[in-house]
């Protein structure tokens, strides 16, 4: 059967770097009124609440088209970082 396999690369250092790459700044104006909108998403809804905006999502799906998931990650761990989303979702969320 041979020699089993060890796998010895880095995959958390891979990851970062490909987080890394979607660590840029882009036009932030339409993240304005956050949390207006998610409670008005959530208004009269039952059961869990929803955590990002509708167009936050649609925004999302537009850059899905520029770079990968943990690209993504990385913007909105930037968009996080400068205050403009209260909390950023991993690229396993998207």
């Amino acid at each position: 059967m041979g020699k089993p396999y060890h796998d010895h690369r880095n995959w958390p250092a891979y990851n970062g770097s490909l987080v890394l790459r979607g660590e840029f700044y882009l036009d932030l104006s339409p993240f304005r009124d956050w949390e207006k909108e998610r409670e008005a998403m959530n208004w009269h809804k039952r059961g869990g609440q929803f955590l990002f905006r509708e167009s936050f999502v649609r925004w999302l799906v537009i850059g899905k088209q520029l770079v990968d998931y943990r690209g993504l990650e990385g913007v909105t761990r930037q968009l996080a970082q400068l205050g403009l989303i209260p909390l950023a979702p991993d690229y396993s969320t998207f």
